[in-house]
């Protein structure tokens, strides 16, 4: 039988590691394994300028100064993908101005299961706001002069054309005059997939501008950045080809005290899993991931809110959600039961391993020029 699917060439996109320190100071952290100049590091939530490690051999990371008991270093890291998938990322910030306006446009119209939304850095349950094409509207809370709305929407590319493509470019200045204000870069960027720290704090969209009608392109502070401050540059590549989605947040509200267990709905790789309670980001340590399951290490609260945001794992067969014994990557499996309405995309074949049972009520849209086919 001839293979189905598309062809797997995919290579990781990105990974994640976190640590916490248990001895009185600790400089080495092992890592399973990273690109040079494609790495991040964070400390208690810091992102570390790159004077402050060393990480050139691909697999350990030297802290300057050395970290003490209970502080968490967590790595983050993407490699060059090869006519693979990409990581693509739109994000908007914006300033409120006006407590009475609740209804906001958005540069692009995001997928709602694709895309998060904080509140002054804290993850927004679904419930907060909703998305209708390209408007959100903001609800259930009160908002306050100056507060800042974050929407980030990231989705895997399909891009087949590409090869050695980079899947983010970084760049450092060490501020050496008095002030400075413009920075001109080596790399050309895209500003919607551009970040900008400062001494290792994230910028609001706010704080800076950038120029990519001039080559160079440029960036310019509004408040100048003084003698031994150092501006760095992360900018993901604009990638407009056909995406895949390669990310899905699912949202659990908690019944009962005694709930820790939380199963998503599809396979998890801890190394692409994030997973907030009530907006915050929790450490490794506070939960653990088993296939398709998420157990807290202590129970929530009743109502609290518990946020999966998952990426397929990036490598091979995972693509298409292949499984099998030890590493490999053999067997395809679905659920026996369609509990949700789907409508398929137009010019778009879908494929179920049957049988399978419908659900009552549930209705699977098959549009013209598409077709569902069970095996």
């Amino acid at each position: 039988m001839a293979y189905i699917g598309n062809v797997p060439v995919l290579k990781t996109t990105e990974d994640r590691e976190e640590f916490t320190v248990t001895e009185a100071t600790q400089s080495i952290f092992y890592t399973s394994g990273y690109t040079e100049g494609f790495i991040s590091v964070y400390k208690n939530g810091v992102r570390l300028a790159a004077e402050d490690y060393t990480a050139t051999d691909g697999s350990t990371v030297v802290l300057t100064n050395a970290a003490v008991t209970n502080d968490i270093i967590s790595f983050e890291y993407r490699n060059e993908v090869t006519l693979g998938v990409e990581f693509g990322e739109v994000k908007q910030e914006i300033l409120i101005t006006n407590t009475g306006t609740t209804s906001y446009t958005l540069l692009d119209n995001p997928i709602a299961e694709y895309t998060n939304v904080y509140y002054n850095g804290v993850l927004l349950s679904t419930g907060d706001y909703t998305l209708n094409g390209n408007v959100l509207e903001l609800t259930q809370f009160t908002l306050s002069l100056n507060d800042v709305i974050t929407v980030i929407m990231r989705k895997g590319i399909e891009y087949l054309e590409a090869a050695n493509s980079v899947a983010e470019v970084r760049e450092e200045f060490n501020v050496t005059d008095t002030t400075q204000s413009i920075f001109s870069l080596t790399n050309a960027i895209t500003s919607s997939l551009t970040d900008v720290y400062l001494n290792g704090i994230k910028l609001s969209v706010l704080d800076y501008t950038i120029d990519t009608s001039v080559t160079p392109n440029t960036i310019t502070l509004t408040e100048a950045a003084v003698l031994n401050d150092l501006i760095s540059v992360v900018s993901k590549n604009s990638v407009t080809a056909t995406h895949q989605i390669t990310e899905l947040r699912q949202e659990f509200i908690v019944s009962n005290l005694l709930e820790t267990e939380f199963t998503a709905s599809n396979r998890l790789v801890p190394s692409h899993t994030d997973v907030f309670l009530n907006g915050i980001r929790l450490n490794r340590a506070d939960y653990n991931i088993d296939n398709y399951k998420v157990t807290l290490v202590d129970p929530p609260n009743q109502n609290d809110i518990l946020v999966i945001v998952s990426r397929t794992s990036l490598t091979d067969a995972t693509k298409l959600g292949a499984t099998g014994g030890g590493t490999d990557n053999i067997f395809w499996e679905n659920d026996t039961t369609i509990n949700n309405s789907y409508t398929i995309p137009t010019n778009k074949n879908a494929l179920t391993a049957g049988p399978v049972t419908v659900a009552n009520g549930v209705i699977i849209t098959v549009p013209e020029g598409s077709t569902w086919t069970i095996v």
